[in-house]
């Protein structure tokens, strides 16, 4: 419920207050005194669309705050405390300014928030109905939608689940055209991979082959020079040649000489002990170096075999690694992937069978929410038809046609509403309904829902224009019919009509003086003046102040 409006310097307002009550509220006043710019700043409390010409000639700047009641924990509550607001006990506090140059700023509990949060909070607590939502109700969209508001929580979870079913359905065809459109592209990448997997398995190569094949041709390809440096190595060790002593009996006589005399003098033994280590060390190498020569031998056809194989090894990884062993994990990553384009779950013609799968279970919820909207529509229509017999459209039947359609994104279903007359013909509304009659159909619709509908506090409902194209009794039909929402709902209405202000339980009139809009609360004396100017533009005629008064006292009895 809206406690306070504070608005400051917007358009013809210089500073004003809105103080609705709690019950039927009315807005009246001259046309051009500014109704508009008191709607206009509960807009920019609801996060609408900011407009720098909003803001009041020779002024910055423009401001609307409000307070806004709720229970404690209300989906209000719950909105502006995610955004880091605060809220105190029952009260909602927003805010708005609009300043002549740069960007709006919106603030929610005290905190910096975007416009779409008010947008989200003002949703739980006003709904503004006016001439926009008027040719709204003549679209099948908003018709549509009406109908699912009128449904209990397991419609709404049904509407819920058709929408994941749509979700999952436009995922499953897209990802199966993805599928269709990369066909070529994957059997492409599987015969290129499979390629390179054949070279592999033909070259057969074990890890480091071709490293360990450049050490052997570099010994075939220098035979001779190594097997001369083995040689020499070997005679200086073990050969005496023309020395007449090799190293190995020169190293044994020394260590023979110091052995003989180590009990003389200690440290000349452990010479002795070091000699003898050396000396077998040097016995292996001599060792290896003969078996080594016995195993060096020039095979020119073994030098070009390892030759052949290592140009192979280099030619057929070429296209897919540096050396061996990239080839080698290459060859792992290139199996797994082929297994994965084979995968029978990623095929065609699975995502096509996933596609037809969730179509199934789209057109399978589609026609529980058909049936479901068939049902609403049977007991929206009784109720309907019975609040626009209270409206003064006594004869005018009420008709929802839930016929079916293409699947989209909202349904399988074409939901239209129109109006009978008494020989029983049909008028759709987006087509046979005048302005009166769609106002009518509005209020009538937001009653037959009140029933149907748990709000959370005493939101407000906001009519503007609500009476236009009425008159007489139909007007006086028309504010009955917003006194008794106001009893659960906190109503707001801009009206032009005396017999709708009279049922108000506050009366807010709007008064423009030069280029200053004034907003005051009016009762008794003045109450029965602004009544007489409404019903004959006078408010000093005792003929209209007398049928204001009457008007009214026959509203207090009513």
């Amino acid at each position: 419920m809206i406690e306070d409006i504070d608005i400051r310097n917007l358009g013809v307002i210089e500073h004003a207050h809105l103080r609705p009550g709690p019950g039927l509220t009315v807005l009246t006043g001259e046309t051009g005194a500014g109704k508009t710019m008191v709607l206009t700043s509960i807009g920019l409390l609801m996060g609408k669309k900011a407009d720098t010409g909003h803001v009041r000639h020779g002024e910055d700047v423009c401001g609307v705050d409000g307070v806004f009641t709720e229970p404690a924990g209300g989906p209000a509550h719950e909105v502006v405390a995610s955004a880091g607001g605060y809220t105190d006990d029952d009260e909602v506090i927003l805010g708005r300014t609009v300043p002549r140059q740069g960007r709006s700023r919106a603030v929610a509990g005290g905190r910096s928030v975007p416009a779409g949060i008010l947008a989200e909070v003002g949703a739980h607590l006003v709904t503004v109905h006016g001439q926009t939502d008027q040719l709204a109700l003549r679209s099948a969209g908003e018709q549509r939608r009406l109908l699912d508001d009128a449904g209990d929580a397991e419609h709404a979870r049904l509407v819920q689940t058709y929408r994941q079913a749509w979700r999952d359905w436009s995922a499953a065809r897209e990802a199966a055209e993805q599928a269709r459109a990369s066909e070529a592209d994957r059997e492409r990448e599987m015969a290129a991979l499979q390629a390179g997997l054949d070279v592999l398995h033909d070259l057969d190569p074990a890890p480091g082959e071709d490293d360990v094949l450049v050490g052997e041709i570099d010994r075939l390809a220098n035979v001779e020079d190594l097997r001369i440096a083995a040689t020499t190595a070997h005679a200086a060790l073990s050969d005496p040649g023309d020395m007449g002593a090799d190293c190995l009996s020169v190293l044994g006589e020394a260590q023979r000489g110091l052995e003989r005399v180590s009990d003389l003098d200690a440290e000349l033994g452990e010479y002795a002990a070091s000699l003898r280590s050396s000396a077998l060390v040097l016995q292996d190498v001599a060792t290896s170096l003969a078996s080594y020569l016995d195993d060096l031998s020039a095979d020119p056809r073994l030098l070009e075999a390892k030759q052949q194989r290592l140009a192979d090894l280099r030619r057929g990884l070429a296209p897919y690694a540096t050396d061996v062993s990239d080839f080698l994990e290459w060859g792992t990553r290139a199996r797994e992937r082929v297994a994965q384009l084979a995968d029978p779950d990623h095929s065609v013609e699975a995502y096509d069978q996933a596609e037809r799968d969730a179509r199934e279970r789209l057109e399978t919820v589609a026609a529980e929410l058909t049936q479901s909207r068939r049902a609403i529509a049977s007991e929206l229509v009784d109720d309907v038809t019975d609040e626009l017999a209270s409206l003064a459209m006594t004869g005018a039947g009420f008709v929802i046609e839930v016929a079916p359609g293409n699947l989209t994104a909202a349904g399988g279903d074409e939901v239209n509403f129109g109006l009978t007359d008494p020989e029983g013909r049909v008028r759709p509304l987006g087509s046979g309904a005048s302005g009166g009659e769609l106002s009518r159909i509005m209020l009538a619709l937001e009653a037959a829902l009140i029933d149907r509908r748990d709000p959370v506090g005493r939101p407000t409902l906001i009519f503007d224009e609500v009476d236009a194209g009425i008159g007489g009794a139909t007007a006086s039909a028309v504010g009955s019919r917003l006194a008794r929402l106001a009893e659960r709902y906190q109503v707001i209405v801009v009206t032009h009509l005396a017999q709708v202000a009279a049922y108000a339980s506050t009366h807010l009139v709007v008064t423009r003086t030069g280029t200053t809009t004034s907003l005051r609360d009016v009762t008794g004396d003045e109450r029965v003046g602004e009544i007489a100017r409404m019903l004959s533009g006078e408010t000093d005629s005792d003929v209209a102040r007398a049928h204001a008064a009457e008007l009214l006292s026959s509203r207090v009895m009513a």
